[in-house]
């Protein structure tokens, strides 16, 4: 039995392929027991799992909107501690402070300490310069962080205008944080060599060698 995809067929419901693929088409179907073409089982657009994905996401974003806005209370309170001696949440201007020229100049260097105690024994995240970013969005963002971004480029071979075609992932104008990883089959090709030229200014470049043969 000979599919209508290998010919061409515009039947209502049937997919358009190029005539150039028709040889290929009736190779399969003569290989193929019955000489059917197998499509892909059928799976539901919206299952359980995706439910549980969209459930899952509303509460970490939710939690996560809770834990910023308990991190600029902290920043409020330890303001009003600072410069103004006083126990408050309230979000306040620290040039207003009563606070003598010393301690205004020594409280910068107590804050500096404790944030090198935290990265020292604490977690290695806050090390560089992530928290003034933070803080940044925080005060002036509205607790808005731009998402990280990676992208997955499979390669093989070497076309023309690759190196051009690749930099174009490396050299995106986006505020958050940007990952490209490259995956080859053999580190010694050509195309591992032109990704080793990429400029990696704007994005992580990372890459992955996988020797198996998929497909």
């Amino acid at each position: 039995m000979k599919s209508d995809l290998g010919h061409g067929s515009r039947q209502e419901g049937s997919l358009p392929i190029a005539a150039g693929l028709a040889p290929e088409i009736e190779s399969a179907e003569n290989e193929t027991e019955g000489g059917d073409i197998r499509a892909p089982r059928d799976y539901e657009v919206l299952g359980g799992r995706a439910v549980f994905v969209a459930a899952l996401s509303i509460g970490i974003g939710g939690a996560a909107a809770i834990v910023a806005q308990l991190f600029v209370r902290l920043i409020g309170l330890a303001t009003n501690i600072a410069f103004y001696g006083r126990i408050s949440a309230a979000f306040v201007d620290p040039a207003g402070g009563v606070r003598g020229p010393l301690l205004t100049l020594a409280i910068p260097v107590i804050g500096g300490l404790i944030v090198g105690l935290m990265a020292r024994y604490g977690s290695s995240a806050i090390r560089g310069h992530g928290i003034p970013e933070v803080m940044q969005r925080v005060l002036y963002g509205e607790s808005r962080i731009p998402a990280r971004v990676t992208i997955l480029k499979p390669l093989h071979g070497v076309e023309p205008g690759l190196f051009d075609n690749l930099s174009s992932f490396c050299t995106q104008d986006y505020a958050g944080p940007v990952q490209v990883v490259f995956g080859v089959q053999d580190f010694r090709g050509d195309a591992a060599a032109v990704v080793s030229r990429l400029p990696d200014d704007r994005a992580a470049l990372n890459l992955v060698v996988n020797t198996r043969m998929h497909g």
